[in-house]
Formats: structure tokens, sequence, C-alpha cells
């Protein structure tokens, strides 16, 4: 264990703001205040085919356990918030825009503790994660007093909103100054979040992960359940809308992150291009980004979605070559073609 004083961690403040990052706070707190809705959440199977949730559960409620002499958790928040592309009636969630985030905030939390290691103290040992590891981020955020979880169980920061990367550090230091002041929860009597959710999946700080909208068009792998058709709109991939109606989001800053944001690729927004991509252009064209997560299939089953929902009749001759090309007739392709056929 290694002890940092006040100005050491102002020190390390000042070096994260200077690398791009725009909160930082501490906790020494590793407990999971939610341990036990956790449990009951997973047991219920709120969380779908995300079987990954139920895995290291004991590092989730504990997250000490991820590294030997682990002493506090340095917690960073970065404001992802941007105006989406104007003339467009597609939807992609704002997060998944661009160079994948994992990638760009590991980078910077790696150099911020090298940079730790070598200014402040050269026994300073950590480990990184930017959604990566088994850790409750938003609960290690509200100790580390960056704000408050909201009913649309985001966290929202008072000055920053809820559009923030949340990443941690795991590290070997005792900070001097322990006293963290909490947020105070200024949701009140605020419903607008649960008011349009389009699949009625938020109750009050509580998501049912199985019936989230993003849940359906990013980590649901097959066919699209027919009941959330409708519901899916034009939203190609995840979902902002309880983020969007949100009082705290109404007046917030863009992204100061220049460099993601002119890694934007507006050609997501084009159905008509997409419907000429093969297999292995998607893979090139979504390589090192968030929406690399998503499988050609269950993209496309989105595209399809969208385009029946929209209903671009224009397009009808561009969907059924692209059946003609990949010789893959979806479900979601079939009724895409009938919807538009009956226009």
């Amino acid at each position: 264990m290694i002890s940092f004083s006040q100005s050491d961690f102002q020190k390390l403040k000042v070096k994260a703001l200077e690398i791009g990052f725009d909160q930082i706070g501490f906790t020494h707190d590793f407990q999971l205040s939610h341990a036990d809705y956790y449990k009951g959440w997973l047991k219920s199977g709120q969380h779908g085919e995300m079987s990954y949730l139920e895995k290291n559960q004991d590092k989730r409620i504990q997250p000490n356990l991820l590294m030997d002499e682990s002493e506090s958790i340095l917690v960073l928040s970065t404001n992802y918030f941007h105006q989406t592309p104007i003339g467009h009636d597609v939807k992609i969630a704002r997060y998944a825009h661009g160079e994948d985030y994992h990638i760009w905030i590991k980078r910077r939390l790696e150099e911020l503790s090298d940079w730790i290691q070598q200014n402040i103290h050269p026994d300073f040992k950590w480990r990184s994660f930017v959604d990566t590891g088994p850790i409750v981020e938003r609960d290690v955020a509200v100790k580390a007093g960056l704000g408050w979880v909201g009913k649309n169980t985001c966290l929202i920061d008072p000055d920053l909103g809820s559009f923030v990367f949340l990443s941690v550090i795991l590290c070997n230091v005792q900070f001097a100054d322990a006293s963290i002041q909490p947020v105070e929860d200024q949701c009140a009597s605020c419903t607008l979040c649960l008011d349009a959710c389009p699949t009625n999946a938020l109750e009050d700080y509580q998501l049912n992960a199985s019936q989230c909208l993003a849940y359906h068009n990013i980590e649901k792998r097959g066919e699209r359940d027919s009941k959330f058709t409708k519901q899916i709109g034009v939203h190609l991939v995840g979902c902002d809308v309880c983020q969007e109606v949100c009082p705290w989001n109404q007046k917030i800053e863009t992204s100061k992150q220049k460099e993601w944001q002119e890694t934007f690729d507006k050609r997501f927004y084009d159905l008509k291009d997409i419907l000429s991509w093969t297999k292995t252009q998607f893979k090139n064209k979504t390589r090192h980004t968030a929406l690399s997560r998503i499988k050609y299939d269950d993209f496309m089953r989105n595209v399809f979605i969208v385009i029946q929902n929209l209903n671009k009749t224009e397009l009808l001759g561009d969907v059924q070559a692209w059946e003609n090309k990949h010789q893959m007739q979806l479900k979601e392709w079939v009724n895409c073609v009938a919807r538009l056929n009956r226009k």
C-alpha cells in the first residue's frame, strides 16, 4: 500500500483532465451497494441471453478481488454527447459512433497510470477497465461522488448529464482525504424516462434488460421478437430515448472528444448503401468500432426492420437484390419484402 496526499490527487486530477477525461473521483469502498438486487435481477432472468453477466459474481460484488493489494478505485468519466447527423431517418445510439470507446479510453487510462507511476510514486500498481471487467461502474461512480443513478438506471452527473463513458483504475493507493461528498438524487418526481421508454423496460431505478430496445437490436442473437418490431422503429443500433428526454441532458455541452468524432462514418445512416455491402465489407467497416459487437446477420435483421417501419418502398429492389447476392432469407427480410410489396 502507498499513500497519496491531497496535493498528489490534485496533480493526477489535472493530468487526467489534460489527457481528455472530464471528471475523476475515487473511493476506498469496494462493496457493491446493490449486491442483493443484482443477484435477484440475474435470478429473474432480466439480463436476457447475456450470460456473461452471470460470471464472476464474487468480483462484481467485491471488485478488490480483481487485483492483489487493491486499496481504492479511481473512477473517471468522459462526456460523449454529440448531435446526431441531420437529414437521416435512421437512429444510432451516440456511444456506437466512430472508434470503439473501449479502445481509446483504455489508452488514456494506461497513459494516466504510467504517468502516476513515473511522476508521483514508482510503486504505483494498477489494473484498468472500460466496461470490460466484472465491475459495476455506476455503483463505484456514486461512491466516488460523480453523480447519482437515475430512474433510467444511468449515472447522472449534475454537470455532464448521463451521456458519459465510465472507466476505472484499481490501484494500491490510500488517498489522504476519503470523505467523499455524495451527490444527492435529484430525479424527484420526474418520470419522463419511464414514460418515454419504447418497450416499457423501465421502472423506478430498475431496468429489465431483456425488454430493453438496445438489448434487442444489439445483444439479441437470431430472429427479432415480432412484438418488438414496431418498437424498434428507426433505431438501427441501440436506443438513447430515456437519456434524450431527461431534463439533466437538455443543456449539456457537446463532447470535447474531437479526434473520436472525426472517426464517425455517416454511411451507417444510408440504408441503400448498406444494402450493397458484402459481409466482408461490413466487417471491414465495423472493425475497431462498437458496431463490431453486432454480427452481420443480426445487423441486417435490424436494417430490414427499420426499412419496413419507414415504409421505404423505393428500396424494394435493393432489398430483393440483397437476398439474391447473399442467398440468405432472414425472416425479417421476408417480412420487409411483404410489407413493401403491399404499398
